[in-house]
């Protein structure tokens, strides 16, 4: 999520996306909370609906540092645990997992029965495999590196991007999740109205 193309890192999208969901949720009158996954565990906000608690969360967003591994099963195991009331979470993510573990979570909150939406953001740069002057890429998050071509690998790149997001796509799909990619360079209002527009048609 520290991943960069332009004016924005994935993180900076991230956080001006979720602080304008807020924004539009506490006007209607609902209660917004906060969760932050990450390896050390999971930080969190209770769902409250006033002013002085959307500072504090815009606050909190601020500084959200995405650094390490996805957190482990057994700090949202114990956070979900026993939640009754249907509520509707939004993932705002990159969705880079080692071992399906984000699929594993939205599994787990499925069976809650919650609404759940996932905003899938990537780069241009991702999405065309076009980083200039750049052969070695490191994770940003692990300090994992790897070295390419990018002229010989960009077509297979493509391919498998495409086929791995249309596989993302279907598992949404099939669990009644509403997904939608994000590319940092897409304007914001757009991302928004998208969405907005679907939640609408939702209550129809």
């Amino acid at each position: 999520m520290n991943h960069s193309d332009g004016d924005f890192t994935k993180i900076e999208y991230a956080r001006y996306l979720g602080a304008s969901l807020a924004y539009l949720a506490n006007l209607q009158g609902d209660a917004i909370g906060l969760y932050v996954l990450k390896n050390s565990g999971i930080f969190s906000m209770t769902p409250k609906q006033d002013y002085q608690h959307l500072a504090r969360l815009f606050y909190q967003l601020e500084n959200v540092n995405p650094n390490g591994e996805f957190t482990k099963p057994i700090h949202y195991k114990e956070l979900f645990a026993g939640t009754q009331k249907r509520e509707l979470l939004i993932f705002v993510t990159d969705l880079y997992q080692a071992d399906d573990e984000i699929i594993h979570l939205l599994d787990t909150l499925n069976t809650l029965r919650h609404e759940i939406v996932v905003f899938h953001l990537l780069s241009r740069n991702e999405l065309d495999l076009d980083f200039k002057g750049y052969s070695t890429f490191e994770d940003l998050e692990t300090g994992e590196t790897i070295q390419i071509d990018q002229a010989k690998a960009r077509t297979e790149y493509k391919s498998n991007l495409n086929a791995y997001l249309e596989k993302t796509r279907v598992q949404m799909l099939d669990r009644r999740i509403f997904y939608r990619t994000i590319s940092t360079d897409e304007p914001l209002d757009q991302a928004l109205r998208d969405f907005l527009k679907q939640r609408s048609k939702l209550r129809i």
